[in-house]
């Protein structure tokens, strides 16, 4: 008989327990213990969705949706007067690859209608965890390096090796079903592959290239370097009279 899927419930339950302790040792110890009692695949979802990621990195997928559409499918969402059938960790997961996936004529009411089914099924506290997925940011002190050391944990490694396979998988999710499942076997037969982006890990400045090279003995391996900014929109005029103003003190063009 096959073993039914986790409800989405338990991510909920699990993410309010990380969230009340400040203990990095015990975050790990809860996180490594839930990954070890679920179904294996639903392992790659679980992490997505308590780190707040719902996509691997390497995925060029998004919600795509408007704060207007999901104010709209919050406010229109109507619970159903016949209990319905819990929402399952897999479920959600299929539900954000729906939603991602929906486009063309009229995409934004069929995201809203999706968003409305499954605010729906979910309890507040499940619907708590639904919103801060789709916003980016759970607020349970679990970061992507809290999350590599719990890998290591329910798969009894060194953390190092997890995050050396991790920057090789670019995937939080598959790198963990491979922590979980497979162990320091799995996790060791990982390595660079053609057309895998490689995630860097943490590393000291260099102030000059040459010193790059220096260190690695003439033999180094240079990663494209790319700069990322910030794109705002301030009201041009505050509540006390001061305008916003950008680079050269100049006021914003609001034709931009």
């Amino acid at each position: 008989m096959a073993t039914p899927e986790t409800p989405f419930s338990t991510i909920a339950t699990l993410a309010g327990t990380l969230a009340s302790t400040s203990k990095r040792l015990e975050k790990r110890r809860q996180i490594a213990d839930y990954l070890k009692s679920i179904r294996p695949d639903e392992i790659p979802a679980a992490v997505l969705l308590l780190t707040a990621k719902i996509f691997p990195e390497k995925e060029q997928k998004a919600l795509n949706v408007g704060w207007a559409t999901l104010d709209k499918a919050l406010r229109d969402t109507r619970q159903s007067t016949l209990e319905p059938d819990p929402l399952t960790v897999l479920e959600v997961q299929r539900a954000f690859d729906s939603i991602a996936a929906t486009s063309g004529k009229e995409s934004v009411a069929k995201k809203r209608r999706q968003l409305e089914s499954l605010f729906g099924r979910a309890t507040e506290a499940e619907r708590e965890i639904l919103l801060k997925n789709i916003f980016g940011e759970m607020r349970i002190g679990v970061n992507e390096g809290v999350m590599l050391e719990a890998l290591a944990d329910a798969a009894t490694v060194n953390a190092d090796l997890v995050r050396l396979a991790h920057m090789f998988t670019g995937d939080l999710g598959r790198t963990a079903a491979i922590a979980v499942l497979e162990g320091e076997a799995g996790l060791s037969t990982l390595s660079v592959r053609l057309f895998t982006p490689v995630k860097p890990m943490m590393a000291e400045m260099a102030g000059e290239l040459q010193d790059v090279i220096d260190e690695h003995g003439g033999r180094t391996a240079l990663e494209q370097a790319r700069g990322r900014g910030a794109r705002l929109q301030p009201p041009p005029v505050g509540r006390d009279g001061e305008r916003a103003r950008g680079r050269g003190n100049r006021e914003p063009d609001p034709r931009q």
